[in-house]
């Protein structure tokens, strides 16, 4: 009786073309994305998914399919956008595949749960222009008004700052006024602090060649001027008062 030994045959690091199981994503979306996220991480969802095998990867064939399926069973179907249901996406002649005898019904609806997940709906031509000028206007909007008001605050900062260094070396010196100097300096500051403001409102319009009227102004743009008007209107009037007595007290003196 003859004995024969075995070898083990080394085992490929990925599955061959052929016997791959579909994917819920098109060719071009089952390129490996390893580097988008580290190995081991988990998946940002309440979704109970099976624990894959120390073999597969974080964005695997099975890990997808396991993703959406569990999504696609918690949200009883839900999730899946009317026109991306697979009647619906049979309806059209579109899974008819030249190399195949069709598409997995499995992958469509998986597919669909990925275009529920990201909020995305078949549109015709106009709908999409529309929806993409809503956007584009909606973030000009919420983008200018953070900005802006960073912009302000730091006007601010800056004139503030201006004045104090400038003001410095004539208070340092002792023949100097300090009183006089003082109160002066922070009545220029209050005087023009309203202007510094308005300072990034004006670059927004200078195509215009001018500021237009109040009333075509984002509202939201010139919120924090409006706040911070009565506090400067209290800064003149203390600075004023200021000046006129340290101008009287140096003059008693």
């Amino acid at each position: 009786m003859s004995s024969t030994s075995t070898t083990p045959s080394t085992v490929p690091a990925s599955p061959p073309t052929s016997g791959r199981p579909p994917s819920p994503f098109p060719a071009w979306a089952s390129r490996p994305t390893n580097r988008l996220k580290p190995s081991g991480a988990s998946w940002p969802t309440s979704i109970t998914i099976p624990a894959p095998s120390t073999s597969q990867s974080p964005f695997s064939p099975e890990r997808r399919r396991a993703y959406f399926d569990a999504i696609i069973q918690a949200t009883e179907r839900d999730i899946l956008p009317t026109s991306r249901t697979y009647d619906a996406v049979a309806a059209t002649g579109a899974l008819v595949d030249q190399r195949t005898d069709g598409v997995d019904p499995a992958t469509v609806e998986r597919f669909g749960a990925a275009f529920g997940l990201a909020r995305t709906l078949d549109r015709n031509l106009v709908e999409e222009v529309a929806t993409s000028e809503i956007s584009v206007v909606r973030h000009i909007l919420y983008l200018r008004r953070m900005m802006l008001r960073y912009m302000k605050t730091l006007m601010m900062f800056l004139w503030t700052t201006l004045v104090t260094f400038i003001m410095l070396p004539f208070l340092q010196e002792e023949r100097m006024p300090k009183f006089v100097i003082m109160s002066f300096a922070y009545l220029i500051w209050a005087l023009l602090a309203m202007r510094v403001m308005r300072l990034p409102i004006g670059w927004i319009f200078r195509h215009l060649r001018e500021i237009p009227d109040d009333g075509q102004i984002d509202k939201q743009l010139v919120i924090l001027e409006e706040q911070v008007q009565p506090f400067i209107r209290v800064a003149i009037i203390a600075a004023a008062v200021a000046q006129v007595l340290s101008v009287l007290l140096l003059l008693t003196d």
